[in-house]
């Protein structure tokens, strides 16, 4: 009979070992003759077949469950009539297996010769040894042998997922040898060697499903702290390895923290109730067994085998995944810092070139602005765009990984950033249109005023006038236009400068021409300034006007005449001078009315209020 387990809450052990004097009474009087050694090895041999006898009863009950009414209550008297044998049989075949229906001894040899037959021609199940006699009469050791033959044929036989060990990284402090080494018996020296030899072919576990249930383990386990699958036997005694594997499929419903702070039976009760709830797999080894000196291999391995099956894939590690988050995470801040650091130093670049004052006096000045301006558009725009949509996405990968963390600066800043610069560029590009546009209207009329100063000989008096006056009339409306842009304050000032050297180009090209309107007196073609006078370029840039003193010193430096023809030459540009100085009168008074600066300090106030 087995010996009962019982716990001792006490020091934390669940197996305590069963007296010497219990066991002894037991045994036959042959035993009192072997020393203490030898029966300690025999107690031991018996406490494994006290708790095989317990998992494989829990494992043959799973199975029949299926079919109404069976059930075995003592593994070594009920399975003697072969009855529940080749039922066993008939759930694993899915096949009716003819029997006898008698109860006599007969009829139970007849059924277990029927089952071994069974397994041994139709599922090529090697069974050595194994009598239908001894079966019969309810022999434990080949009772045992039977049903872990079955075991591991109708089990084990589907476990062929394998891994080579050079493909998988192994949470061990060893590596797994080529041949496990079979777990010894030891016997006493009333064994004899027949039955040595019959106890070794029977608790043999092949050791190609031995190797790729602990490679499997050993995968599941992988990098846990602390839990190494070396075996199938004290490695699980702590119940981690257990509650590892279902973590691993299951990391939001098991604490995996936890299995560090309890004890092994709670680990281990933690673990068979999770695995019969959530997986349907019974319990077919209790937690005082596995928490024990010496575990049951054969036992594990069974329970293993059903947690192989509902458990056979490879999740990615929970720890790994947070892992892989967090240096995921790491290397997108890393590259967001660096891209938008670049680019923010570029946009402070670009936005100083774009506000500051625009200053060119010079075609090349402005030649070299405007093709600054395209290659920021055409080149460098295009470059740090790449760069702005690569932010953003690691923006929305880092929202996918739901990170505690932010990103600086933010997403939103850099696109307004980006935003106001493609502005700003447009409305530089406007304004060098209007600037454009104005340079050319002035081009054409100090084109057409070259042209009348060239052709005012030989063309009509009248026809001259109109082209003068019709000029003047386009120039005032630039003049007035050009108070409307929003132009820089340095091309408002040269645009204004070269509108008021037209002015007087126009009106000098006025008093030059043979009659004087507007009011003024007529000048005689015999009195009309020499042609060396009448190269002479007056250019205004500040005031209008200058002093006679210094026409006649430029004079005087560019027209040798005797004394007579220069005194008679001064007194007609006193004359012409004169005459200037009503027309620039007059021309004041309608610029006054035209709202116009008069003199360079109405051209500060110009400046300042466009500024």
């Amino acid at each position: 009979m087995p010996t009962e387990m019982i716990v001792d809450n006490h020091d934390n052990k669940f197996l305590q070992e069963i007296s010497d004097q219990d066991w002894i009474y037991e045994k036959p009087i042959s035993v009192l003759s072997l020393d203490p050694a030898d029966r300690k090895v025999l107690k031991v041999a018996d406490q494994r077949d006290a708790i095989q006898k317990k998992t494989f009863t829990k494992w043959i009950n799973f199975y029949l469950s299926t079919r109404n009414g069976l059930y075995v209550d003592d593994l070594f008297l009920d399975l003697r009539d072969g009855h529940l044998l080749l039922t066993l049989l008939e759930i694993f075949t899915n096949q009716i297996i003819p029997r006898e229906r008698g109860t006599s001894k007969f009829h139970a040899l007849r059924n277990i010769e029927q089952c071994l037959q069974c397994l041994k021609h139709d599922h090529n199940i090697r069974l050595v040894n194994i009598r239908p006699e001894e079966l019969v009469n309810g022999n434990p050791k080949l009772t045992l042998g039977l049903i872990w033959r079955i075991i591991l044929h109708f089990q084990f036989s589907d476990i062929t997922s394998f891994i080579s060990d050079d493909n998988i990284s192994i949470n061990s402090h060893q590596s797994i040898p080529s041949n496990l080494p079979i777990q010894s018996t030891l016997v006493s020296n009333s064994i004899t060697i027949e039955t040595l030899v019959k106890k070794i072919l029977i608790d043999q576990v092949p050791s190609n499903y031995r190797h790729r249930l602990l490679l499997w383990a050993r995968q599941q386990c992988q990098y846990y702290p602390g839990i190494y699958v070396e075996d199938f036997t004290s490695s699980w005694r702590n119940g981690r390895a257990f509650l590892a594997i279902l973590h691993r499929h299951n990391p939001k419903l098991i604490d995996i923290q936890q299995a560090y702070r309890s004890s092994n039976r709670e680990n281990l009760t933690r673990a068979f109730n999770f695995a019969e709830k959530h997986y349907g797999i019974t319990k077919l080894i209790d937690p005082e067994d596995v928490d024990s000196d010496v575990p049951d291999e054969k036992c594990i391995l069974l329970y293993i085998s059903h947690l192989y099956k509902v458990c056979s894939n490879l999740p990615i590690h929970p720890f790994q995944e947070e892992h892989n988050r967090i240096q995921q995470e790491g290397k997108l801040s890393y590259e967001y810092t660096s891209l938008s650091t670049e680019l923010l130093k570029w946009l402070r670049i670009k936005f100083d070139f774009l506000n500051c004052e625009i200053k060119f006096q010079t075609f090349e000045q402005y030649q070299m602005f405007k093709n600054r301006l395209e290659i920021i558009k055409n080149t460098e725009l295009l470059k740090y765009n790449q760069s702005l949509q690569r932010l953003r996405s690691i923006d929305a990968e880092f929202e996918i990984l739901q990170s505690n963390g932010s990103l600086q600066p933010d997403i939103e800043s850099l696109n307004l950033a980006w935003n106001k610069l493609e502005i700003t560029i447009n409305d530089m590009e406007n304004i060098l249109k209007k600037y454009d546009k104005l340079k050319l209207d002035l081009d054409v009329i100090e084109h057409d005023i070259t042209n009348i100063e060239i052709k005012s000989k030989q063309t009509d008096d009248h026809l001259t006038e109109n082209s003068i006056s019709e000029l003047q009339i386009k120039l005032d409306q630039i003049s007035n236009h050009c108070q409307t842009l929003s132009l820089p304050n340095e091309q408002t000032r040269i645009v204004l400068e070269r509108i008021n050297q037209l002015n007087l180009r126009i009106n000098i090209n006025s008093v030059s021409s043979p009659t004087i309107t507007n009011g003024f007196h007529h000048i005689p073609k015999e009195q009309a300034l020499s042609p060396k006078i009448e190269q002479l370029n007056v250019i205004v840039t500040e005031d209008f006007r200058q002093t006679r003193s210094s026409l006649q010193l430029m004079i005087d430096d560019s027209i040798q005449f005797n004394i007579k023809d220069l005194i008679k030459e001064l007194h007609m540009i006193d004359s012409i001078l004169h005459t200037l100085n009503q027309l620039i009168q007059q021309r004041q008074i309608h610029l006054s009315e035209t709202s116009l600066p008069i003199s360079n300090d109405d051209l500060l106030i110009l400046y300042k209020q466009h500024k």
